[in-house]
């Protein structure tokens, strides 16, 4: 096993965002350096201007005062609080903005106006998110913290193995994907470990311990969104996606009694020939905890048979236009999103 540990140290400390550990070194205790140090880049001239405090309770609840003139206190029970309620300050108060199309942060005017009466307020949804999941393994490694500050997402292992894998693990029961959009057989066809192998939660148990070393106990919610996408499984037998979804999460939480497997619906979506409903059902079924899965939604499909799903708008592609209009005429649709489907 020596030969693994030292490929999943490897895997575990560069196939994740580099930012995020060099940040760890000297951290505050709070965990909100992924707060502070954006205003120390971004704005460096109010870099005491604003002060982060967390506090206790349930939920993103934040509030944001004044603590003496020009200075701004933003109190938060989470990190994402802290976070946006910052930009919520930035906006509202200070006349300025920041986006993939442009930022005038630079501009915000001393002393920082000031707020008047404390604003008070808590996110009215459990879950948000901000990243591509699909590209998740491919693009922290090439984010800096200049980036990437305080995403609390973790990645964990999906099975897929290089070639060499077979000749340490002879025994190993491992599974050639499919073509990948026309691709010659040399740049295609990848391997992943069976999750029924027993070795797949061996090597789940030790990455996710890794992955804890390198950053800390930052958070449950684990993404999985590869293995499938623009890949068929080995077998559309109901019983065998049922087995699959579940093999794989009980490996998480094996390594993470309290994980949370997120994964987005673009397999779902992008190869809809084979993902019927029958075939979603029965993969979405694996996960027989209510609250262990996080769908991230492209188009709802049954409501996704009673799993948690994320509402979102997909609105750019690697930021190509920006997404800029009033979210008031978005908000009129949000109420009918949890409407059961109506199929004739």
């Amino acid at each position: 096993m020596k030969v693994l540990s030292l490929v999943l140290s490897a895997f575990a400390y560069t196939g994740v965002s580099d930012g995020l550990s060099t940040s760890r070194r000297g951290a505050s205790t709070d965990g909100l350096d992924g707060v502070r140090n954006p205003v120390k880049r971004k704005i460096p001239s109010h870099a005491d201007s604003f002060i982060f405090e967390k506090t206790n309770g349930t939920g993103d609840g934040f509030t944001i005062s004044d603590i003496k003139k020009g200075a701004i206190k933003v109190q938060c029970t989470t990190i994402n609080a802290c976070s946006r309620r910052l930009y919520t300050y930035l906006t509202q108060y200070g006349g300025v903005d920041i986006s993939w199309t442009g930022s005038n942060l630079h501009l915000i005017p001393p002393p920082l106006l000031q707020v008047g009466k404390s604003l008070k307020d808590e996110s009215i949804v459990s879950y948000r998110y901000h990243f591509n999941t699909v590209t998740f393994s491919s693009q922290p490694p090439s984010t800096t913290s200049t980036n990437v500050e305080d995403d609390s997402r973790l990645t964990f292992v999906t099975g897929f193995v290089l070639r060499a894998f077979a000749k340490l693990y002879p025994n190993a029961s491992i599974i050639t994907g499919s073509q990948w959009s026309g691709f010659p057989t040399n740049l295609t066809h990848d391997q992943f470990l069976d999750p029924f192998d027993p070795l797949f939660s061996q090597i789940q148990t030790s990455f996710i311990k890794k992955q804890r070393q390198a950053y800390g106990d930052v958070s449950h919610i684990y993404t999985l969104d590869c293995r499938y996408n623009e890949n068929e499984p080995f077998s559309g037998d109901l019983g065998y996606l049922r087995n699959v979804s579940s093999y794989t999460f009980n490996s998480l939480r094996v390594a993470d009694p309290k994980a949370i497997f997120m994964a987005q619906r673009w397999l779902f979506l992008i190869d809809s020939a084979f993902w019927n409903l029958e075939r979603i059902s029965a993969y979405l079924e694996g996960v027989t905890d209510p609250d262990g899965m996080i769908i991230l939604n492209l188009q709802r499909t049954q409501s996704y048979f009673g799993k948690t799903w994320i509402w979102r708008e997909l609105h750019d592609y690697g930021g190509n236009q920006g997404f800029e209009d009033n979210l008031i005429n978005v908000m009129p649709l949000l109420s009918q999103l949890s409407a059961p489907l109506e199929v004739p």
